[in-house]
C-alpha cells in the first residue's frame, strides 16, 4: 500500500473518531457548561436574570360581591356570589442589599415588590362598588374568644356601639391597597397587643412598594441542587408558625424564581412564599410544549393534600398552630386594671372616636364596681379553645395573621371537599382557569410559567350568634376574593433559552456528523479501490478470448441471474 493511502486512511479513523467522541460526549460537556451558567454567582448569566427578573409579572384580583347581604344576615341565607374580575396589576421585583456570603456559596438580599394598576388589562376601574364581608367584624368576634372576661366585656360593648353591619359595600382600591378607615382595626392592639396598629384595613393594605423579606439563598457553587435553595428568611432558618418542625422547615425550597436543572427522575419539587406561611410541594404531571418559545417543560401542580386535613392526610398534623407564637400571655388574667387598658388605648383613639374612650372607661368602672354578674350575657360567649378542623381543602392561616379568622383554598373551592359548595352558591370551579401550576425547562430549571391562584375565605364564628343583629349570621368560610399570581417567559426570552439549549448541540451534532460520514466515505473508498481496479483490469482482456470461452464476469454479476444455458455446437 502507497505512502499517501496510509496517511488517508489514517485521517479517515481519525475524523470518524473525533465525530464519534463528540456526538458521545457532547451532552455531557454542555451539561456542565449549562451547570455553570446556573450557579448564583456575580458574573454568571442567571444572576442577571435572578436580579432583575426581566419577564411580564402580574397579580390579578377577582372580587366575590354579594348579591343577597341583607337576607344572610337577617335570615342566615345562603350568601349567593357573583365574580367580579380581573383587576390587574403590573408586579416590579427589585432585589436590594445583594450580599454574597460564606466565600459565594451564599447570597442574602431584600425583594421590594411594587405593584402598579394597569386598566387596559382590567375589566373595570378601581373605584367600582363591591358588597362584601365586613372582615374587620368576623375577625374581631374570632379574637374574642380568646379573651378573658374584663376584655371580652370591653369587646362586647365596643362592637354593640359601633353598630355595623356584617357586610360592607367598599371600592375596589379601598379594599385592595388603600384601605378604609376602619374603628375596629385600630383597636385591634386592644384584643392581642401583638397586632400592629394601622387605622386602615384593605387586603393588600401597606403591602405596595414594600419588602418581602429578607433571604438568604444558596448560590449553587458546591451543590447544583441547591442553586437558590433559601437558608433563612428573617434571619431564621426555619419558621415558627406551625406545631410540628417538619412544618416549618424550608427543606431546601425555591422562592419561584429559579430552580436547579431537573433531572428526569426528580418528581417533586418545593416552592415557598411568603404569604402562605409554609412550603407548598409541587408535584410532576407531564412533559410537554410551552406556548413560549416553543421550550420542552415540565409540568407541575400542587399535591392533591396540600390542603388535607390531618385526618385525611396524617403528615399535616404538624400545621396546626404554634401555641406559643399565638398565646397571648397577658389575657390569661381574669384582672387588667384601668391604667392597662389606658395605655393601650392611648395611641389607638383620635380626636373623633374620644366618645370610644369614654364608652370603655365606663363599662370598666361598672364591671370593677358589680363584678361579671352585671355582664353575664356577655360573659356566657362560648370559648372555642381547641384547635377546630374543617373538611379538606381549606388551610388555616391564623398562626401568621395573629389569630385572624383566614384560610386559604384553591379557588372557587377547586377539589375541596363537597361542604364547602353547599354553604354558598355562585361558585363555578374550573380546573383550566382555578388550578395552579408551573411550567419548568427542565436543562436550566427556568421557570417559563407560573399560574398561582389562591382563594382567601373568611370564617364565620359563633360568637356572632350572641349578638342579637348577628344571631342568624351562618358559620361558614365566605370567600372574599381570589388572587392569580402570574410570571411568565417572554416570546424572546424564550426563544433565546430555546436557541441557547438547542443552537449548540445542534451546530456540534451536523459537525460530528460530518466528519463521521467523511472519515467513513474515505474508508470505504480505500477499501474497494482494490476491487475496482480489478474490475477495470478485467473488463480490458481480449474480447475473442470472452466470445470463444463466455464465463461470469468477476466483476459483473448479471451472468449469476441469466436462467439461458450456453449452446455449444
Amino acid at each position: 500500500m502507497k505512502k499517501s493511502s496510509i496517511i488517508w486512511i489514517s485521517i479517515a479513523f481519525v475524523l470518524v473518531l473525533m465525530g464519534m467522541i463528540s456526538l458521545i460526549g457532547l451532552p455531557i460537556i454542555l451539561v456542565k457548561i449549562i451547570d455553570s451558567k446556573v450557579i448564583l454567582t456575580p458574573d454568571g448569566e442567571s444572576y442577571r436574570l435572578w436580579r432583575d427578573l426581566p419577564v411580564p409579572i402580574y397579580l390579578k384580583f377577582y372580587l366575590f360581591n354579594v348579591t343577597n347581604a341583607q337576607q344572610i344576615q337577617s335570615s342566615g341565607a345562603k350568601p349567593e356570589l357573583k365574580q367580579i374580575g380581573p383587576f390587574v396589576y403590573r408586579v416590579n421585583v427589585r432585589k436590594d442589599g445583594v450580599n454574597f456570603t460564606d466565600g459565594y456559596q451564599s447570597v442574602t438580599f431584600n425583594e421590594l415588590m411594587t405593584y402598579h394598576f394597569d386598566r387596559q388589562l382590567s375589566v373595570d376601574d378601581l373605584s367600582l362598588k363591591i358588597t362584601t364581608l365586613n372582615s374587620p367584624l368576623a375577625i374581631a368576634m374570632t379574637l374574642m374568644e380568646d379573651l378573658n372576661p374584663m376584655m371580652k366585656i370591653m369587646a362586647t360593648v365596643l362592637i354593640r356601639h359601633i353598630d355595623d353591619d356584617f357586610f360592607v359595600e367598599k371600592s375596589v382600591e379601598e379594599l385592595l391597597f388603600d384601605g378604609y378607615p376602619d374603628l375596629l382595626t385600630k383597636l385591634a392592639p386592644l384584643l392581642n397587643p401583638k397586632i400592629p396598629y394601622q387605622p386602615s384595613f384593605g387586603w393588600m393594605y401597606k403591602k405596595n412598594d414594600t419588602y418581602d423579606g429578607l433571604f438568604k439563598v444558596n448560590t449553587g457553587k458546591s451543590d447544583i441542587k441547591k442553586v437558590n435553595a433559601i437558608e433563612t428568611f428573617n434571619g431564621q432558618q426555619e419558621l415558627d408558625f406551625w406545631s410540628g418542625k417538619e412544618c416549618n422547615t424550608f427543606k431546601g425550597a425555591k422562592n419561584g424564581e429559579l430552580f436547579n436543572p431537573i433531572p428526569s427522575s426528580d418528581k417533586t419539587l418545593l416552592l415557598f412564599r411568603t404569604n402562605f406561611c409554609r412550603v407548598l410541594t409541587l408535584i410532576w404531571k407531564s412533559a410537554q410544549k410551552s406556548q413560549y418559545g416553543d421550550l420542552s417543560v415540565y409540568r407541575y401542580y400542587p399535591s392533591d393534600n396540600t390542603f388535607a386535613n390531618s385526618s385525611d392526610y396524617p403528615p399535616n398534623s404538624c400545621y396546626k398552630p404554634n401555641k406559643t407564637r399565638t398565646e397571648v400571655k397577658d389575657f390569661d388574667n381574669n384582672e387588667l386594671d384601668l391604667k392597662t387598658i389606658i395605655n393601650r388605648l392611648e395611641n389607638l383613639i383620635v380626636t373623633n372616636d374620644s366618645d370610644i374612650f369614654t364608652l370603655l372607661e365606663d363599662t370598666y368602672m361598672d364591671y370593677k364596681l358589680n363584678g361579671s354578674k352585671y355582664f353575664k350575657n356577655f360573659t356566657d360567649i362560648d370559648v372555642h379553645k381547641k384547635y377546630r378542623e374543617f373538611p379538606s381543602g381549606i388551610f388555616d392561616l391564623s398562626a401568621c395573621y395573629f389569630k385572624a379568622p383566614v384560610y386559604i383554598s384553591n379557588a372557587h373551592f377547586l377539589n375541596a371537599d363537597p361542604y364547602y359548595l353547599q354553604t354558598v352558591s355562585g361558585l363555578k370551579p374550573d380546573p383550566s382557569v382555578h388550578q395552579s401550576f408551573l411550567d419548568i425547562e427542565p436543562m436550566t430549571g427556568t421557570p417559563i410559567e407560573l399560574q398561582l391562584r389562591v382563594q382567601i375565605n373568611v370564617f364565620i364564628s359563633s360568637v356572632a350568634n350572641y349578638f342579637i343583629k348577628y344571631k342568624n349570621m351562618p358559620k361558614i368560610h365566605i370567600p372574599v376574593v381570589w388572587q392569580e399570581f402570574t410570571i411568565h417567559a417572554t416570546d424572546e426570552l424564550a426563544k433565546d433559552l430555546h436557541w441557547k439549549l438547542t443552537g449548540p448541540l445542534l451546530i456540534t451534532t451536523i459537525v460530528s456528523s460530518l466528519l463521521v460520514a467523511i472519515g467513513s466515505l474515505t474508508l470505504l473508498y480505500f477499501f474497494i479501490k482494490p476491487v475496482i481496479k480489478r474490475c477495470r483490469n478485467l473488463r480490458s482482456t481480449d474480447s475473442l478470448m470472452i466470445d470463444e470461452n463466455p464465463v461470469v464476469d468477476n466483476c459483473d454479476t448479471s451472468a449469476l441471474i441469466d436462467d439461458s444455458q450456453p449452446t455449444y455446437s
